[in-house]
């Protein structure tokens, strides 16, 4: 979460909102939410294993794009 953090820090200094990271935001949180609900419930590691990779693809994904643009 912190390089998510900073990641939307800088997205605000910058003013370079897009669609594309509103929607990448909005799928990180979700995606780490539903993380955090199998770890809690069901606990199991594969499904939190392609959870977590979702969410570091995501993530990956918006610092790519705010690196390139």
């Amino acid at each position: 979460p912190v390089l998510f953090y900073f990641l939307c820090s800088i997205v605000l200094i910058t003013r370079t909102e897009s669609y594309f990271l509103g929607v990448g935001s909005l799928l990180f949180v979700a995606s780490r939410a539903l993380h955090s609900y199998v770890h809690c419930t069901s606990n199991k590691v594969m499904v939190r294993f392609y959870l977590f990779a979702f969410s570091t693809l995501t993530l990956m994904s918006m610092w790519i794009y705010i690196w390139l643009f």
